[in-house]
């Protein structure tokens, strides 16, 4: 059976329902793009600040860019002060966003230390109140993506689901590992397909998508609207091909290789007016890991882009010059 269909997020409709996940430092413009090519339903933004978007801030402006290869997006916005999200939303206009997502999952330490992101599941009260004003303050669909609780002693992901319901959120978004386990241990996908049973609004699954047969486990036992992956997709894009094909795809090395040099490339250009290629080069060794593995000669591809800071030399490095 294929799960894989056209879906809604209130009134946008979206190709299919294979989300790519925002993840800070990850989900940038380039890689959403990629992602697209790849057949992605929905993209996110990664996360971005309340309290420096309501301040005008020209460093968070900078994660607002996007192009319309990307559509349609998410802007995933976090932060703790309701004005701030409904001073936000009313400059988000200005932009030709689809969805806004407010995070209630994010795990990190500078995250939680300023009652963000899943540090707003401690007290559901102003979780509420963070909603209720970007509603509000809306004229397009809003969303909620958060975890199963603060830790195992306050699981409390169904009530929060229930009050996404009430406040008119348009989807919801679970990844259910607690705050305490961040990203350790297993999700537990039980929770999703409780939520899916307790609230009328799509529920988007998250958490432990790797394969083909993961999201066909997932949407099976959970019975969810869609399915969000992160960091199974992170130098993996034919997972994504994988899942919306129904149909496993294994990239050969050559492809592997290949791919990783197009994402430099593409990194590049679309930092040009902000920052030099050496630059560039450098921030994208992170995706080296991902990308050059699993084949002979991986390790030592991998120790030569590290020492790398011009194209040329990578190129030559990859045999693609």
């Amino acid at each position: 059976m294929n799960f894989i269909h056209p879906t809604k997020i209130g009134n946008v409709i979206i190709k299919n329902n294979v989300f790519f996940a925002p993840m800070a430092g990850i989900s940038d413009m380039t890689y959403r793009r990629l992602m697209k090519r790849y057949g992605t339903g929905l993209t996110y933004t990664e996360m971005i600040s309340t309290a420096g978007l309501s301040r005008n801030s020209k460093k968070t402006k900078q994660y607002l860019k996007f192009t319309k290869e990307e559509k349609p997006i998410s802007v995933q916005l976090f932060g703790n002060n309701p004005e701030e999200f409904s001073q936000s939303v009313k400059i988000l206009k200005n932009y030709n966003f689809d969805i806004i997502d407010i995070n209630m999952g994010c795990p990190v330490r500078k995250v939680i230390g300023n009652e963000s992101g899943s540090a707003l599941m401690k007290n559901l009260d102003p979780a509420r109140k963070i909603i209720r004003e970007t509603v509000n303050a809306s004229s397009i669909p809003v969303t909620v993506k958060f975890r199963s609780g603060w830790d195992e002693r306050s699981i409390n992901y169904l009530e929060l689901g229930k009050i996404c319901e009430e406040e008119k959120v348009a989807g919801i978004c679970l990844h259910p590992r607690t705050r305490a386990q961040k990203f350790s241990g297993k999700a537990n996908w039980k929770h999703i397909a409780e939520l899916k049973k307790q609230v009328k609004i799509p529920v988007i699954g998250n958490g432990d998508i790797r394969t083909l047969s993961d999201a066909k486990k997932m949407f099976k036992e959970t019975k969810c609207d869609a399915i969000m992956i992160g960091r199974g997709a992170m130098g993996n894009p034919w997972l994504i091909k994988s899942i919306v094909k129904n149909k496993e795809i294994i990239p050969t090395p050559k492809e592997k290789i290949k791919m990783y040099l197009e994402h430099v490339k593409i990194y590049i250009e679309d930092r040009k007016d902000i920052q030099d290629a050496a630059l560039s080069i450098r921030e994208m060794r992170k995706f080296a890991a991902k990308y050059l593995s699993g084949f002979p000669g991986a390790s030592k591809l991998r120790q030569g882009v590290n020492e790398i800071e011009s194209l040329k030399e990578l190129e030559k490095l990859l045999n693609f010059n």
